[in-house]
């Protein structure tokens, strides 16, 4: 690019008419004829070609709902057009989904607001905290440990209780474009010493090991190749154990998870969990 061009483009001065504000009320873009209500854009997280049709082929068993979903190319993204705004729910709270191995982004557009493929880049995780003390998994410390990780959106109550399993499970936003956290130092109140906890992602696309960043392979590392360049041996600093682990299956909390599988269980769980709250205050 032309040098002068970017000197120039790096700061002008307005005229006075320039500067003057030019107010505008468009009463047609107040009443769009395009509802957004039922739409989604589509972005995927990989550097290879993604092609309509396999896209389609793949997905719309996903995301069909009362409705045939309908997937069009938009740009360097995909538009999902929904039958009904229920459908286009009902895929948000199913999320996350991955084409290939590859994580989808999905976006729901804002009237007036712009964007491009780069600017979708948040989605869903589920993240699994390994590592904390006995008796300290609580809803404070899960919304404080999930905007380390990203931003908090929802915590598996279940997984608050210590006889579920060994880890806290929260839902977070973070945004795919920067490293994942493998953990972080912490301390509490009730604990004498610091110490480490360990974040382990749940549904885990492709990554690469080195840079910790998802939607590549090591080859298309930038930092891969320059370590290669300088004659340098990769690091390999994200190790696969930041995978999550499978959920818990076994005992008696999948029954009061899965109502549909615990048959007389749930309600007996409930009974004897009140039975012995009322009898504690007693002993």
């Amino acid at each position: 690019m032309d040098p002068l061009t970017n000197k120039m483009k790096e700061k002008i001065t307005l005229t006075e008419d320039e500067e003057s504000v030019f107010e505008f009320h468009d009463s047609e873009a107040i009443s769009p004829s395009v509802t957004i209500d039922t739409v989604l854009y589509a972005n995927i997280f990989t550097k290879k070609k993604v092609w309509l049709s396999t896209l389609q082929n793949q997905m719309s068993e996903h995301w069909d709902g009362r409705f045939p979903v309908k997937i069009s190319e938009s740009s360097d993204m995909f538009m999902l057009s929904f039958g009904c705004e229920g459908d286009k729910i009902r895929v948000l709270n199913r999320e996350p989904f991955h084409f290939q191995n590859h994580r989808i982004v999905l976006h729901t557009p804002e009237i007036g607001k712009n964007f491009t493929s780069e600017d979708l880049k948040f989605t869903l995780f589920w993240v699994q905290v390994f590592r904390l003390p006995f008796l300290s998994k609580t809803k404070s410390l899960a919304f404080a440990l999930g905007n380390i990780v990203g931003e908090y959106i929802d915590v598996f109550e279940d997984s608050l209780n210590e006889g579920w399993g060994l880890f806290l499970r929260i839902r977070v936003k973070i945004d795919v474009t920067k490293p994942l956290k493998r953990g972080r130092m912490i301390s509490l109140t009730h604990v004498k010493d610091k110490f480490w906890v360990e974040f382990r992602y749940e549904r885990l696309p492709e990554y690469y090991m080195e840079c910790g960043r998802i939607g590549h392979p090591y080859n298309k590392c930038q930092i891969y190749l320059e370590q290669l360049d300088n004659g340098e041996e990769p690091g390999l600093e994200y190790q696969p154990y930041i995978k999550g682990s499978p959920l818990p299956t076994s005992s008696c909390d999948r029954y009061r998870t899965d109502f549909s599988k615990g048959d007389a269980w749930p309600l007996l769980t409930r009974l004897a969990k009140k039975s012995l709250t009322a009898a504690i205050p007693n002993l």
